[in-house]
């Protein structure tokens, strides 16, 4: 398993969210055979900072570039900034320290249009679902005019009681 760098402390509750979900999640995956080898290199918060309110963000770099430099050099080979405001110098440590980082919005991004068009197939499933079971009503239908009456009776007062005001009705 690969040894896994956090650039951590510009946020102490992240850097120990990430370490306990890493370490969590790892566990769990493998069934409980292997934990992470897993480096932290602090940052002091209030110099990042300092950095960060006054613009100097070619300060910025180079401190959280050492930080990288560092974990680099202790053996780490999947790198990440705990700290979401660092990522505002992503790319300039990426071209400092020619370390492909791992970009925490980048991934959040990722993951969401997964789910997204894991929700939009989900719905054009259930879409089909529903047309499957209309034409087979319309089957029914065509069998016993009567029962159509009472179907839309009944859909029509379960669509009343059911939908709160304001949303279209289907017809």
């Amino acid at each position: 398993m690969k040894k896994i760098g956090l650039v951590g402390g510009t946020g102490p509750k992240s850097t120990l969210m990430y370490y306990k979900e890493l370490n969590s999640r790892i566990d769990k995956m493998t069934g409980g055979a292997q934990m992470p080898d897993l480096a932290i290199e602090s940052v002091n918060f209030r110099r990042a900072w300092d950095y960060v309110s006054n613009g100097k963000y070619d300060s910025l770099t180079d401190y959280l570039s050492e930080k990288v430099e560092k974990l680099k050099a202790g053996g780490s080979e999947i790198i990440a900034l705990t700290a979401a405001t660092m990522h505002i110098v992503y790319q300039q440590i990426v071209q400092k320290t020619n370390v492909p980082l791992v970009s925490i919005p980048k991934s959040v991004c990722e993951e969401i249009q997964k789910k997204r068009i894991q929700e939009s197939r989900n719905r054009k499933g259930i879409h089909a679902q529903r047309i499957h079971r209309h034409n087979r009503k319309d089957e029914k239908r065509a069998r016993n005019p009567s029962l159509d009456s009472r179907l839309h009776g009944a859909s029509s007062s379960f669509e009343q009681k059911q939908l709160p005001r304001g949303l279209p009705r289907q017809r």
